[in-house]
């Protein structure tokens, strides 16, 4: 089982950074990336994870639909 672990900065940039390379080392299915954004944007949650998603999604080239 992977751990993830979160590195809390002051700094929003490097939270940020933190955050997607947290999100590159997670092996999650494209599916499971996919509903994971459809739900942060139903759910309105914080745009900088939104964004974080994004990002891996076209980093895999996958098809987003909104």
């Amino acid at each position: 089982m992977n751990q993830i672990h979160f590195v809390t900065e002051r700094s929003s940039k490097s939270t940020l950074e933190s955050k997607e390379v947290v999100m590159k080392k997670m092996n999650i299915s494209d599916d499971y990336l996919l509903r994971a954004h459809r739900n942060a944007v139903t759910l309105k949650l914080d745009r900088n994870f939104i964004c974080i998603l994004e990002k891996e999604i076209k980093r895999r080239n996958l098809l987003l639909y909104r």
